[in-house]
């Protein structure tokens, strides 16, 4: 499995706040049967965020520590964007990452934002040449107030990724398992990940949600939530370093 969204770096956000809870949360992840993973630190506009260099050391230094401890994830540099006017300029002059040196960037909004407002900032994106995904699409309340929203996004070229944690619903209630399921059982939903954040009640779970899936939907499109879709993003960032 490949989890295209984690804040298992340590020390950089509210993910991980030691080396050591990292390496405890990179564990858990193995034992799950992810592989590869892309870390993406939060990048906020109205306070302090890592910068590029900051998540490039991070990622070479607890790389390095997997390779000592026999943890076998292969980590990529990225970034969960939370949205702003003028957050294109900053990924053009390398301020921000993508996920993995790719065109595809991994964006957020606030849950009760107006849906023009997250139309037209994916949409900016998009005339920039990137492939938004939206992070977590089942906690955006007016993107589900009105029928019809998720497939006008899905239509401009929107991807979506889902909370595994939402699909088995721990921790974050009904609501979001219903919406989560509405999106894979019509197929809209391209992504699954772990959205991980320690190494306690938000750890990097996914093998509950994959024997879910892997009964709800089948195998073949469990295997494109979980790690086919992703494999076009992360090999990107393969052909960067060959």
């Amino acid at each position: 499995m490949i989890d295209i969204h984690s804040h298992i770096l340590p020390c950089l956000d509210d993910g991980a706040q030691s080396v050591e809870q990292s390496l405890r949360m990179f564990r858990i992840a193995a034992n799950e049967g992810i592989t590869e993973i892309i870390a993406t630190p939060h990048c906020y506009g109205h306070k302090k965020s890592a910068t590029p260099q900051r998540i490039q050391e991070s990622v070479v230094q607890m790389q390095k520590e997997l390779q000592q401890e026999n943890i076998r994830i292969r980590l990529y540099v990225g970034n969960e964007i939370y949205y702003r006017y003028g957050v294109e300029e900053e990924l053009e002059k390398g301020n921000i990452y993508t996920l993995a040196g790719s065109r595809y960037v991994l964006v957020e909004f606030h849950p009760g934002e107006d849906y023009p407002y997250i139309l037209r900032g994916l949409n900016n994106l998009s005339c920039y040449g990137y492939s938004p995904i939206l992070a977590h699409v089942e906690r955006y309340e007016n993107l589900f107030a009105k029928k019809g929203r998720v497939e006008e996004l899905k239509n401009t070229g929107v991807q979506m990724q889902i909370n595994a944690s939402s699909i088995v619903a721990k921790g974050f209630g009904n609501t979001y398992r219903s919406r989560a399921f509405s999106l894979i059982k019509s197929q809209i939903a391209d992504y699954v990940a772990t959205d991980a954040h320690s190494d306690r009640h938000r750890a990097p779970f996914m093998q509950a949600c994959e024997t879910l899936l892997q009964k709800k939907v089948g195998h073949e499109y469990t295997q494109k939530l979980l790690a086919g879709n992703a494999e076009h993003i992360v090999a990107c960032s393969t052909k960067m370093n060959t």
